[in-house]
């Protein structure tokens, strides 16, 4: 079994069976369960509690193969959380190049930095560089189930937090074909779809209750 697994669990079958074994057995048996832990080749030393040995050593084989398979799982999952926060930091950085004031002379280099920006160097008419910087832009960090709460508490609508980040936490933190800028922007397009859906639901049952009054009158025989 795995050293990694610190525990196993005792069935309540296992428990009504050995109810029924004498002390000797069912100290023989605990025994061989206890062994079989740590030592693969493990028995108990009474040949009758073999078949009993047997089907309790099949379950603990199943559920260590479960436990394995859950921590490979965990394994995966926070191999490709850190890959993912990995490739949006490389996303930050970008080759730029710089214009010279000469035609035919540039020069590239590469921004490593957190933030990108676009640098351009043109000529006046009077010889001067003048260095022209775009606007830096940061870069997206997904936010927490904590943060988007509250935010929503601070605006005090209907979005839930844990339902924004797990929706976009499986499209990739894309929106369409594009990467998340501003979770805030996202939350607050959710707060008006809520508050949209509210005012339609609102003008429906509206509607219900008019058409509910109209029937109301005819089965009474009014116009």
């Amino acid at each position: 079994m795995s050293e990694d697994k610190k525990s196993f669990v005792m069935y309540r079958s296992w428990a009504l069976m050995i109810r029924e074994l004498s002390n000797e057995q069912a100290g023989d048996l605990i025994k061989a369960v206890c062994r079989y832990l740590d030592d693969p080749a493990a028995a108990p030393e009474d040949p009758t509690m073999t078949a009993v040995f047997a089907m309790i050593k099949a379950k603990l084989d199943e559920d260590a193969d479960k436990y394995a398979d859950k921590v490979r799982k965990r394994k995966e999952a926070a191999e490709k959380r850190w890959k993912d926060a990995n490739a949006m930091q490389n996303d930050a950085s970008a080759s730029v190049c710089i214009g010279l004031h000469s035609d035919t002379d540039t020069v590239a280099v590469t921004d490593t930095d957190t933030v990108t920006g676009a640098v351009a160097d043109t000529e006046s008419p009077n010889g001067d560089i003048k260095h022209n910087r775009g606007a830096k832009r940061a870069v997206f960090v997904p936010p927490t189930v904590e943060e988007v709460e509250a935010y929503c508490v601070e605006r005090n609508n209907r979005v839930n937090a844990e339902e924004f980040v797990d929706f976009y936490s499986s499209k990739g933190w894309m929106i369409g074909k594009n990467k998340m800028k501003d979770w805030r922007a996202a939350v607050r397009t959710w707060e008006r779809s809520k508050r949209d859906n509210v005012v339609e639901l609102t003008a429906a049952q509206r509607q219900a209750q008019e058409r509910h009054e109209v029937l109301q009158r005819i089965m009474r025989g009014e116009q």
